[in-house]
């Protein structure tokens, strides 16, 4: 956290270097939250274009930043539940459904990985809870410590916990529900 303070001085006093040392070890986690919130990988790269923006901004005009990497995940999950906010304004699809892959070994690993995407996704959205969605994606697909999500949301480490467990409660009482209708047919 001093080295992320110390980085955000020297952006302050003109070092243009300090804000890719700042930003760079940040950039994949908010690029997984922001698609896997938008569902598109050309709104997901601009939510983190705009958040490096505001980021920027906010660094030069403010230091009231206390730990930038827990701020910045915040502004990134904020803005892409923006995105998609005004998307589906908009009345419009979200995005395609391609999964987030580096690495494509073989077409039949490739839709099995996008099936296994696309279920995870829609149980995650089947949650009524938008707190449950948001903590889960924090904690599986940014990779956040449960300390880290109750900084970035605002709420204590236990509500962080609650909710972890609950949505797991959750999603676990849909898969059986579901395996048993399937079972019915």
């Amino acid at each position: 956290m001093e080295k992320s303070k110390l980085l955000m001085e020297r952006i302050r006093d003109g070092d243009d270097s300090a804000f890719t040392k700042l930003v760079q070890p940040l950039i994949d986690k908010a690029y997984k939250t922001a698609f896997f919130i938008v569902g598109s990988r050309v709104d997901a790269e601009d939510v983190v274009q705009n958040s490096l923006i505001e980021s920027y901004s906010n660094i030069i005009s403010s230091d009231k930043i206390n730990n930038f990497p827990a701020w910045f995940h915040k502004l990134v999950s904020r803005r892409s539940i923006d995105m998609l906010r005004k998307e589906k304004r908009r009345n419009l699809d979200i995005g395609d459904n391609d999964s987030f892959q580096s690495n494509r070994p073989n077409p039949f690993e490739e839709v099995i990985a996008t099936e296994t995407n696309n279920e995870v996704r829609m149980a995650i959205d089947s949650l009524e809870n938008a707190d449950y969605q948001r903590v889960l994606v924090m904690y599986y697909y940014q990779e956040l410590q449960v300390s880290e999500i109750a900084e970035i949301l605002d709420v204590n480490v236990s509500t962080v916990k609650t909710h972890l467990r609950r949505a797991r409660e959750v999603l676990s009482r849909n898969f059986i529900l579901r395996k048993g209708m399937e079972a019915c047919k």
